[in-house]
Formats: structure tokens, sequence, C-alpha cells
């Protein structure tokens, strides 16, 4: 915006961003739909033909970023794993209004932010207290409920024996998705218009300020991971408040953990931390998050779907799975890379290089 004067090319916005994941994803769609099948033979191998049926009914929704909407339920998207994409998009068209208002005004765009995130509150707050949501930790059901949670049972559900399903209601909506990327977009404000020098405290307050962001950080992040420890290992059952309570705030804390993480290491508060992560180590496994993001649940399934006996878990054989999963998924992410996300990046900056549409 800088460079153009505080004009935003609208088209130009949203056609770099569809130009710059389309080909990819679309790529595996096809593969998913049309290869993977021929891949292996295992007695779980049949019951995966039903998702290919799925790609060829409504691969157009992948097409226009429109999966996590319809139709309607995750058992009939197409590469199921990709719903986010989806959500992605949507916060990317939102993002352009809320960062040209901030930076036309300033106020305004952070009244937004604010408003937005407000919203999402609300609405996943009533969504889970409507569809009476919650996280059990019955033995074996657990995981179930994670994802697929049963609450009251009817014909209006995505699934009807089991009640609303966690996954459609809430999961994969945007507008329960929202809170992270509107952190997202706070930070980026405040670490690209805010200069350091505005910050005047003295330097014996910036340390007890620095000593409490860190500790926040780790409360923020650690509390909705081990937040559920009792539900998990204890049997216990959260109650509707705390649900509700932990449906709507669980990724809005961990999201403003990350970002003093963020905010930190740019300042120059980061330490041994910053100092690991900005390490040029990560700089190539970082240009193939995409593609990895895209392949490495297909890697899984040929990997565990494939199997012709029963697999028993020890720790060193879950580290082999792990290690092995991680190397081919990131070999095929770099071939992807190489051959459709890299040369389709390189024509879009010759084709939207400074120019306006």
């Amino acid at each position: 915006l800088d460079a153009d004067a505080g004009q935003l090319s609208f088209g130009r916005f949203y056609l770099r961003r569809v130009f710059r994941l389309t080909p990819t994803y679309m790529l595996v769609v096809m593969v998913w739909t049309n290869l993977v099948m021929f891949w292996g033979s295992s007695p779980h191998w049949p019951s995966q033909m039903e998702d290919r049926q799925v790609c060829k009914n409504y691969w157009w929704t992948n097409f226009l970023y429109i999966n996590n909407f319809y139709p309607g339920n995750l058992v009939e998207s197409c590469v199921s794993w990709t719903w986010y994409l989806a959500n992605d998009m949507q916060f990317y068209i939102v993002s352009s209004f809320v960062i040209l208002l901030t930076y036309r005004a300033r106020h305004l765009g952070l009244l937004l932010i604010g408003i937005l995130l407000i919203a999402t509150f609300i609405t996943t707050a009533l969504l889970v207290h409507f569809y009476d949501l919650d996280i059990d930790g019955r033995p074996g059901s657990h995981i179930m409920n994670d994802i697929f949670t049963r609450t009251r049972p009817g014909p209006e559900a995505p699934y009807p024996e089991y009640g609303a399903n966690y996954q459609t209601v809430i999961f994969e909506k945007p507008y329960c998705r929202a809170a992270p990327y509107l952190v997202g977009l706070a930070l980026g404000y405040l670490l690209r218009r805010v200069p350091i020098t505005q910050l005047s405290l003295s330097r014996v307050r910036v340390k007890y300020i620095v000593i409490f962001g860190w500790i926040s950080a780790c409360v923020l992040c650690l509390g909705p991971v081990y937040g559920l420890y009792s539900v998990y290992h204890e049997k216990r059952l959260l109650s509707h408040i705390s649900s509700i309570l932990y449906h709507t705030f669980s990724r809005f804390s961990w999201s403003l953990g990350i970002a003093w993480v963020v905010f930190a290491c740019f300042r120059g508060y980061g330490g041994y931390l910053n100092s690991i992560l900005s390490h040029g180590v990560w700089l190539p496994f970082s240009r193939l998050t995409f593609s990895t993001y895209l392949v490495h649940p297909i890697v899984l399934q040929l990997l565990f779907l494939g199997l012709k006996k029963p697999v028993y878990y020890t720790t060193v054989a879950m580290i082999g799975y792990y290690l092995g999963a991680l190397v081919v998924s990131y070999a095929i992410s770099l071939l992807v890379a190489v051959g459709v996300e890299f040369p389709f990046l390189e024509i879009e900056r010759i084709l939207f290089r400074r120019r306006s549409i």
C-alpha cells in the first residue's frame, strides 16, 4: 500500500492468491481422484474408493474454495483435509477490506478487527450452546467425539445417529476460525506501523514486560493443550459452560501466545529461541510447506491403509513411522513444488508485477 500510495487493486489482490494456490491444489485433487486408488491394496483399501467418487461429484467446491460449506459434512468433502484452504481464501478476501481500512483510518481498522473478534466469539459460543457440543473422555470414543461430537440426535443433523457434527458445525467454519487470523492482522499492523521508538518505556519496564509476556505466552499456549488433561486421562466430562469457554477461546488463546513469540523475536527479545527459529536451515523446508500440507495425508493413507496386518504400538515403531512419513512427504512435495508450484509462482510474478487490473 505504501508503494501504491494507499491504493489497493482488489482484482490483482485476489487473482494473485488464486494463481498462487490453485494449480498445485488442483493437481493434488486430480491425483487423489484418479490415481491413488491404483497405488495399493489391502483389506482396508476398498473403503477408499468411495472417496474418489465424492471428488468426482464435488471437486468444483474445492476449485471455488467453498468446500468448508458445501456439500455440508466431512464425509462428502473432496480431499477433506483441505477444508482450511477454503477458510484461508475466505479470510484473505475479508482481510483486503480490513487492511485497507486500517491503512487509511487506523482506529476504524482496529475497531473493525475488535468487532470481528467479538462476533466470532459470540457465534462460536451460541453454536456450542445450541448444539450442546462437548468433549468427553470415554475410552475408545474421545477421538471420535473430538471431531464428530455426539449431541442431540435428529434427522436434521449431518450424522442423524450421532447428532450435530462438530467438524461441520464449528471446526471448519470461518466464522468460528477467524480469531487467530484476526490476531495475525493486528500483530502485522503492530509490527509494521508502530515503530519500537514509539513505545517509550524505560529499560526496567521493558524487562518486566518481556518477562510477563513470555510467562503469559507459555500459559496461553499450554492451557488449550493441557487444559483437557482430566477429560482425556481421568475420564471427566467438561461442564456445559466449560465446553463453551474452551471451544470459544482455545484457539484465540493459542494465537495470542504465538503472536507474542513473533513479536518478541521481531523486536529482539527472543534470545536463543529467535536464533533457533531464524536459522537458515528452516528456509528450504518453509518453501515446501504448502506442497507438504497437500501431499502428506496421501502418504499417511498409503502407509497405514496399505497395511495387511495389525499395527501394535511401540514408541520405536511410531518414531519410525513418523520419520518415514516425514521424509517421504517432503521428498514428494519437493517434486510437486519444483514441477508445479514454483513455476506458477514465477509466472505469477511476471503477470502481476506492479500492474493494475
